[in-house]
């Protein structure tokens, strides 16, 4: 088991997640993972929602699934 805080950098700004993940064979990345969207810098400031990760073979596939926030007043 492993906490993870992951921040990916995209041209429009920062990605922050976190997430606990099972490594069933270590050192290999596991072949499937859901992390927590949990803010960002720039154009994703305040996000929220998930990011998926799946590996195959040797390269691992990220998929970001927002969730639409109420604005306020």
């Amino acid at each position: 088991m492993a906490e993870c805080f992951l921040t990916y950098t995209l041209p429009g700004g920062e990605i922050d997640t976190q997430s606990v993940t099972a490594f069933p064979r270590l050192p290999a990345p596991p072949p499937k993972a859901i992390d927590a969207i949990t803010g960002g810098t720039k154009k994703y400031e305040g996000a929220r929602g998930e990011a998926g990760a799946k590996t195959r073979g040797k390269r691992t596939f990220i998929t970001f699934h927002f969730i639409d926030q109420p604005r306020g007043p």
